[in-house]
């Protein structure tokens, strides 16, 4: 009974923020100055995003080449455990001793 609530109440949420933003979109609209204005500064914008854009892509790489780094040196150290012949663990244990069985 509850998610169908949930849901009745989701779908009344998104009714009233919708009329909400369609009245105040209406009641306020800014006027053809305010577009103007920004058609002005669009090249402006632009600059900026692209340098923001160009921030933003250089910490994405960065983060994928640490990770990336992280991973390699991981699975070389558990290539270097598996490969290396002179460990055999305990000689006591008898599971993990090198020899014969």
């Amino acid at each position: 009974m509850i998610p169908i609530i949930e849901s009745i109440f989701a779908l009344l949420l998104g009714i009233a923020l919708t009329i909400f933003g369609l009245i105040h979109s209406i009641s306020r609209y800014p006027g053809p100055a305010a577009f103007e204005q920004l058609a002005n500064c669009t090249p402006a914008l632009g600059a900026v995003l692209l340098f923001a854009l160009g921030v933003v892509g250089t910490l994405g790489g960065l983060t994928v080449l640490i990770f990336s780094l992280r991973r390699l040196r991981y699975r070389w150290r558990h290539l270097h455990r598996l490969l290396d012949h002179r460990t055999y663990g305990d000689p006591r244990d008898g599971e993990l001793a090198g020899g014969y069985r």
